[in-house]
C-alpha cells in the first residue's frame, strides 16, 4: 500500500507540474521522488503517533 501511495503521488505531482508549469519531468525527477518518500513516512510516523496515543488513552 506504502508502495502504491508512493506511486501515485509521484504520478500526480508530476502531472500537476507539466500541467501547471509545462516542467520537464526528467529533471524534476530526483525532486518528486525524494519529497513524496518523505511526505509518506511523514505520514506514516504521524498517524503511528496518534495511533498510539489512542491506544495509551483506551487502555488506562
Amino acid at each position: 500500500m506504502l508502495i502504491m501511495l508512493t506511486g501515485s503521488m509521484v504520478v500526480l505531482d508530476g502531472a500537476w507540474l507539466k500541467y501547471r508549469h509545462s516542467a520537464d519531468l526528467a529533471g524534476l525527477s530526483k525532486i518528486i521522488v525524494p519529497k513524496s518518500i518523505f511526505f509518506v513516512i511523514l505520514t506514516v510516523v504521524l498517524f503511528f503517533g496518534i495511533y498510539l496515543r489512542m491506544v495509551a488513552d483506551f487502555s488506562a
